[in-house]
């Protein structure tokens, strides 16, 4: 692969597929930086074209890729859960972008759709911890009112000294 520079951030592209390695730590100001230029150039009147002809064609066969630093075998996620553009990751080293896809996340990102999906995310977010608190009070609330839980360790064995209760938790820790 070859080394590119793309508006100051440093990547390395593949000059058969015109393939995009941006290292985990480039990835964002990468797509960043995209979005701008889209941007740009759409408020200039210009057209938004790829950023090479040709590229990878749409293939209907998944092709899972190899991470170019370590060799592993990458995922698949969608860029944003809800872009339809599906990238290829390595969680240790970075992100794959076949040809196009840095227009395509650009074009998501510049159509509103990105802070939407951040906005249901949240909401979401907020609804799970929501739920978790109610489900949490109704459990505090369920408690016998003494604040003694109906439940013990040992089922079966109130009433015990705590002397044989500690015995009995010594003895199933040491078996």
């Amino acid at each position: 692969m070859a080394a590119r520079v793309i508006g100051a951030i440093r990547i390395q592209e593949c000059p058969g597929c015109h393939g995009l390695w941006a290292p985990e730590d480039r990835f964002d100001a990468l797509v960043d930086r995209a979005a701008r230029a889209a941007r740009d150039r759409a408020s200039a009147g210009e057209p938004i074209v790829p950023r090479v002809e040709g590229g990878n064609p749409a293939s209907v066969q998944v092709e899972y890729r190899r991470c170019p630093t370590c060799d592993a075998l990458m995922t698949r996620r969608n860029f944003e859960k809800r872009s339809g553009v599906i990238v290829d990751r390595c969680h240790e080293h970075g992100t794959w972008l076949d040809a196009h896809e840095l227009e395509r996340i650009a074009g998501y990102v510049l159509s509103g759709r990105a802070d939407e999906a951040a906005r249901i995310e949240a909401g979401m977010a907020a609804r799970r911890e929501r739920e978790a608190a109610r489900s949490a009070a109704r459990r505090m609330q369920a408690l016998p009112a003494s604040g003694e839980s109906e439940f013990t360790i040992f089922e079966g064995r109130r009433g015990r000294s705590a002397a044989e209760t500690i015995f009995d938790l010594l003895s199933s820790l040491l078996t």
